[in-house]
């Protein structure tokens, strides 16, 4: 699979949220499931670099495995990303004319935002999240066209701007 990240600029930085499915691995110890090869370009010197990165797991046995706790700051960041899509999902449920279905993503979507607000590591943007939600299903019914519109720009900006930090 090809995904390309877009330019980068000097000192910024990038978060990579990627989800695998992992097949059963009958070996216990560190195997690899996954490599991510980088491949960019420097436009100063005219000159291609390119990196590869195993993505490794480590197989434990499954008693020892139910007792981890996933990393608060993935799950936060996968939190966002799946907001994001209930946002999209919602505004296309708006212009499809099922209000019912938009409200039901936005509803559901701010209560695991707010539940969520106590573990995670950026509470404040969680809270942002789930206060911007509400305003979106406060107004869903009664003005359908520009709450879908709203939630659709929503949409495409935090996704363009998700992870992009600059030092």
């Amino acid at each position: 699979m090809l995904v390309e990240l877009g330019d980068f600029y000097g000192g910024e930085r990038r978060k990579l949220l990627v989800r695998l499915a992992v097949p059963g691995i009958a070996t216990l110890g560190l195997a690899t499931v996954a490599e991510i090869t980088l491949t960019c370009f420097a436009t100063q010197s005219l000159t291609t670099y390119t990196a590869a990165l195993p993505i490794t797991v480590n197989v434990v046995p499954g008693n020892e495995a139910a007792g981890r706790i996933p990393d608060p700051v993935v799950r936060a960041e996968r939190l966002l990303q799946d907001v994001q899509d209930a946002k999209r999902q919602a505004s296309d449920a708006l212009i499809e004319g099922d209000v019912d279905r938009a409200m039901h993503l936005l509803t559901s979507s701010a209560l695991t935002v707010k539940e969520a607000i106590s573990w995670a590591p950026n509470c404040d943007e969680l809270a942002r999240e789930a206060e911007e939600l509400g305003l979106y299903a406060a107004r869903a019914r009664s003005d359908t066209n520009r709450v879908s519109k709203t939630m659709r720009a929503s949409w495409h900006t935090s996704n363009r701007k998700r992870g992009r930090t600059n030092e």
